[in-house]
């Protein structure tokens, strides 16, 4: 299964789905199938090496999976 970021050309929605083989995606809200497939930000790599963010002041110090949103802390 693969997931993909669309958005509706009928409707205007964006939304995400998740697409197994051959199966067409269709608008989650108008159920409408012309739909732009949309490059997702989290593909993206610049760089040679992995960036991991910085922590927030919700990560207390270190690693606490969940709070900073990514669930990696690299600021510690």
């Amino acid at each position: 299964m693969q997931l993909y970021e669309y958005i509706c050309n009928a409707c205007g929605k964006k939304f995400e789905a998740l697409i197994q083989g051959d199966d067409k995606a269709a608008c989650e809200s108008c159920g409408s199938g012309d739909l732009k497939k949309l490059f997702s930000s989290f593909a993206v790599h610049a760089g040679s090496a992995p960036q991991i963010p910085d922590c927030s002041s919700g990560c207390e110090g270190g690693f606490n999976q969940g709070t900073c949103g990514s669930g990696m802390c690299g600021g510690h």
